[in-house]
């Protein structure tokens, strides 16, 4: 005898030929608008099934319990602020479920073969928690997204942190290591229905981090050393942020307010800067002089992006722009310091995400699909380099510590990263066991 439920769908199915054939199986006594999230039985007669019912100015979550065989159901737990997508049952008696309210998931534990379900707090807080397991010696794992691992010792009454995660966010988009001790990165996160996002900082290469700065999701950032950097966001409202202290302190920089959707920013020196956007449609680079205090455009209303992604400079006076265009490359480069720039199509169906240059001469552009581009000689010509890997993989983030080594992140790939030995003229794929996707490197 076997079950399986279609997941959001208002019926299970059970088998009683060791699956060569399925019955669909309705509750009994129905309750309307129900969608079963997870179903377990313990034999025959006895099983569970939660399930959610949503309505315009509600959200209902239930545990239903049989005795019967499915023949009818009763609850046994209800609630209108924590859903259920995972029953486990060690015995007949003590069960767990799992389920996610608001910031974070919580159990419900069960002594009494489901009867009655108490809520207990998982040490980790964290969002999507999936399995349960226990041994005979009442010693249980929990495990979640992003590598969460609950330990219990005494039948799930209580729970530690097995694993310690040094920094969680629903997504790092950016990060810079300042020098051996200090590293920044820029997050979004994801609660209660609203965007928003934080800057971390560690001062010990990484063992411990704080939170320095809450605020929209972060698109990019960079510091030109401990003190002094900028932060630009996800959002419309025209501003980038800057800090002299370590990120102790910002100050709101204002460019466009309320136009401006601030994607990219270079500095060049502590006076010297650029921002990348949208503005209503158009592409847009600002440009400062002050240290942001004021600032103008400098290419005009060019439709040649949706939006620019990156921005980098080989020199004073040398820089490149580059955006999510299709399906060409486009790029512009500027000689005169971002006063003026001229605009490159390159023969390269791709879309590109990041430029960088490991030195005056040498830089890469990377994209997707499975896109690697090389120039020798200072962005005048590219040339496309073998990935090592098929597919059509999207690469994020690149980073050389040296001129002959370097690394290049996968988007969607929680296993792998590409490493060159020679310079970026050969790639080849290399083991990252990890718990999430590596979006920055």
């Amino acid at each position: 005898v076997g079950y399986f439920s279609n997941k959001w769908g208002s019926v299970y199915y059970k088998s009683t030929d060791l699956g060569e054939s399925w019955h669909q199986t309705e509750i009994n006594p129905p309750i309307e608008g129900l969608y079963i999230t997870a179903v377990n039985f313990l034999n025959e007669d006895t099983g569970f099934v939660s399930g959610t019912v949503s309505s315009m100015s509600n959200i209902d979550h239930y545990i239903l319990k049989t005795i019967n065989g499915g023949n009818t159901w009763y609850p046994v737990n209800y609630n209108t602020s924590i859903g259920t997508h995972e029953l486990y049952f060690y015995n007949d008696s003590i069960g767990f479920s799992v389920g996610q309210q608001y910031y974070g998931d919580v159990f419900f534990r069960t002594s009494d073969g489901g009867e009655s379900w108490t809520e207990v707090n998982p040490a980790c807080g964290a969002l999507h928690l999936n399995s349960f397991v226990f041994n005979e010696e009442g010693t249980g794992f929990c495990v979640g997204d992003r590598g969460f691992i609950n330990i219990s010792t005494d039948w799930g009454l209580t729970w530690e942190c097995q694993n310690e995660i040094m920094l969680s966010a629903g997504s790092i988009n950016t990060s810079q290591v300042i020098d051996d001790s200090v590293v920044v990165v820029g997050t979004t996160g994801y609660g209660g229905g609203i965007l928003y996002g934080n800057i971390y900082r560690s001062t010990n290469g990484g063992e411990s981090w704080t939170n320095i700065f809450n605020i929209w999701p972060v698109s990019d950032l960079q510091f030109l050393s401990q003190d002094i950097g900028w932060v630009c966001c996800d959002v419309f409202y025209g501003e980038i942020y800057h800090t002299t202290n370590g990120g102790n302190n910002w100050q709101t920089l204002t460019i466009n307010q309320w136009e401006l959707t601030t994607k990219c920013l270079y500095f060049i020196n502590e006076d010297i800067g650029f921002v990348g956007g949208d503005e209503s449609g158009n592409v847009k680079i600002y440009k400062t002089n002050d240290g942001g205090s004021n600032w103008y455009e400098t290419i005009g209303n060019l439709q040649i992006w949706d939006y620019p992604t990156d921005i980098v400079f080989i020199d004073d006076s040398i820089g490149f722009a580059v955006g999510i265009v299709y399906p060409f490359v486009m790029l512009l480069r500027t000689n005169d310091q971002g006063e003026t720039w001229t605009r490159d199509s390159l023969n390269f169906e791709v879309i590109i995400n990041q430029i960088e240059f490991i030195n005056d001469s040498t830089g890469f552009m990377i994209g997707y699909p499975n896109t690697i581009l090389k120039t020798v000689d200072r962005g005048l010509n590219w040339y496309e380099v073998s990935s090592g890997i098929g597919g059509y993989d999207e690469f994020t983030d690149i980073n050389f510590p040296s001129n002959q080594i370097g690394y290049i992140t996968v988007s969607g790939n929680e296993v792998t990263l590409l490493k060159t030995l020679d310079g970026g003229e050969t790639w080849f794929p290399i083991d990252f066991p990890c718990t999430a996707t590596v979006t920055t490197i």
